[in-house]
C-alpha cells in the first residue's frame, strides 16, 4: 500500500510518524518536497537503521553521487601531492616543514575507506528478524536549499519544476511524506492536496497538541472529505490529550491515535501502542 502522510500544519510530527511506520512495518520512505536542512530523509534513515528489525537502504540521488565522486577525486589528488613531496624530500634540509606532509597524510588516510563509506551510505544492513524485508529511503522528489515555502524557495534558487509531475517511486509499500499542511504550496501554482487528489492514495492525517489544533485538523478533514480522499487514521503527535483526541474522533468518526515524541533510545517503549493500533493497516510483506 502507498499512503500519504499529510499534516494539518507545519511541524506537527509528520516525519516522526513516517519514521515510526517505516521502522515498525518495513515500509519505504519518500519525501515529496524537501525545503531546507537537515533533511527529513536523514532522520528517517537514522531511526530505521537504529530502531528497526528490518534492513534499510538509503538510495542516493545524482547530486549525492557527484559530491562523493568529487571528494574521492580531491583526496586522490592530495594523495599524489603527498607522494611527490615525499619522493622529493631533502633529508639534509633541517628546515623542511613536515607539518604539511602530516596534515596531508592524515587526510589521505581516509582515501581507501571512501568507497566503503559510499556503500555504507547506500546500505546499512541489520540482521533481519522479521522476514526478508528492507526499507528503501528514496531520494526526495525535489530538494530545495532554502528553508521556506516551496514557492518562495524555488524562486530564490531560480529553480523551475511542475509539482504535479513529480514521480512517486515504484514501491509496493511506501510512505509519502508531504511538506507543511494540505494547502501549503507544492510549487508556484498548486498545493499539497492537489498532488494527493491527482495520485489518489489514502491519507494518514497528522496533527499536534496546541491551541487551534482541533480547528486545523477538522478543516483538513473536511477538505479531504470534499475531494473524496480516504483518511485511514488521524494521528496526534506529542503528549496525549484525551479531551482533544475524543473531540476530533467524535466529530470526524475517524479513529484518532496518539504517537508520543520518541528518540532512538526510547523508540520501542514509545511506539508499542502505536504499532498495535496500526497492525490492521500496515501488515508485513
Amino acid at each position: 500500500m502507498q499512503v500519504f502522510i499529510a499534516g494539518c500544519h507545519t511541524d506537527v510530527g509528520k516525519t516522526h510518524v513516517s519514521a515510526a511506520i517505516c521502522a515498525l512495518f518495513g515500509y519505504d520512505y519518500f519525501k515529496l518536497v524537501q525545503a531546507g536542512s537537515p533533511q527529513d530523509r536523514d532522520f528517517v534513515f537514522d531511526i530505521v537503521s537504529n530502531c528497526s528489525d528490518f534492513g534499510v537502504k538509503k538510495l542516493l540521488d545524482s547530486k549525492d553521487l557527484v559530491n562523493l565522486d568529487s571528494k574521492i577525486l580531491q583526496d586522490s589528488k592530495d594523495s599524489k601531492i603527498l607522494h611527490n613531496i615525499e619522493s622529493n624530500l631533502d633529508s639534509k634540509n633541517p628546515n623542511f616543514n613536515k607539518t604539511k606532509i602530516q596534515n596531508l597524510d592524515s587526510k589521505n588516510s581516509n582515501i581507501s575507506n571512501l568507497n566503503d563509506k559510499k556503500i555504507h551510505i547506500n546500505s546499512n544492513f541489520k540482521p533481519k528478524k522479521l522476514q526478508n524485508i528492507e526499507s528503501n529511503i528514496f531520494p526526495n522528489g525535489i530538494t530545495l536549499k532554502t528553508a521556506a515555502s516551496p514557492h518562495i524557495a524555488k524562486m530564490r534558487e531560480n529553480i523551475e519544476y511542475n509539482g504535479l509531475k513529480l514521480k512517486i517511486p515504484e514501491s509496493k509499500n511506501l510512505v509519502i511524506e508531504l511538506a507543511g499542511g494540505l494547502f501549503s504550496p507544492l510549487d508556484s501554482k498548486k498545493c499539497m492536496i492537489d498532488f494527493i487528489s491527482q495520485n489518489r492514495c489514502d491519507v494518514i492525517l497528522v496533527g499536534g497538541y496546541y491551541l487551534g489544533s482541533i480547528n486545523h485538523i477538522l478543516l483538513s478533514y473536511e477538505s479531504l472529505k470534499v475531494r473524496k480522499i480516504k483518511i485511514l487514521k488521524i494521528v496526534m503527535f506529542g503528549d496525549k490529550n484525551k479531551e482533544i483526541d475524543n473531540f476530533i474522533e467524535s466529530y470526524s468518526n475517524i479513529e484518532t491515535l496518539n504517537l508520543a515524541y520518541f528518540t532512538k533510545q526510547n523508540f520501542k517503549e514509545k511506539t508499542q501502542d502505536f504499532k498495535k493500533q496500526l497492525n490492521n493497516i500496515f501488515c508485513y510483506n
